[in-house]
């Protein structure tokens, strides 16, 4: 789907356990400007519900959470619910998270601090147009 990318985080095992790294450039192809965690959430809670300017992603960190996502052309319904799977979601692109399990932890990094972000309450497809392949190309 435009506008969104599903990674998988390559794991880093030994003795002590196993790392799971999450940089901007590697694989997000964004620098990080912020991070924050959504937790304690009922299981009947929706969060986000919205698009944004930034580009943002996403890791269930603990549990699971429901991802609808919707580009403007096209929608698609994902679960989250393994810390090493990234969802990367391009500018523009609407998000609603639900169905959290009890114990859910999501991770989300922006590439824009908080003050910076302009939130849509509908996809906003025009920002994506970067991603479009260009004519001739």
């Amino acid at each position: 789907m435009l506008g969104v990318t599903l990674y998988s985080l390559p794991p880093r095992t030994d003795t002590r356990g196993t790392l799971y790294a999450l940089e901007g450039g590697d694989p997000l192809p964004f620098p990080l400007a912020r991070l924050f965690l959504i937790k304690d959430c009922p299981t009947d809670a929706v969060r986000a519900n919205h698009a944004v300017t930034a580009h943002q992603a996403l890791v269930a960190v603990t549990g699971g959470v429901t991802a609808d996502l919707d580009n403007g052309v096209e929608r698609q319904t994902l679960r989250l619910d393994d810390a090493s799977r990234v969802l990367h979601l391009s500018p523009g692109v609407w998000l609603r998270l639900r169905e959290f399990s009890d114990d859910t932890t999501v991770l989300v990094t922006s590439s824009q601090r908080f003050a910076d972000v302009v939130y849509f309450d509908a996809p906003q497809p025009h920002l994506l147009e970067e991603l479009l392949p260009k004519a001739g190309q």
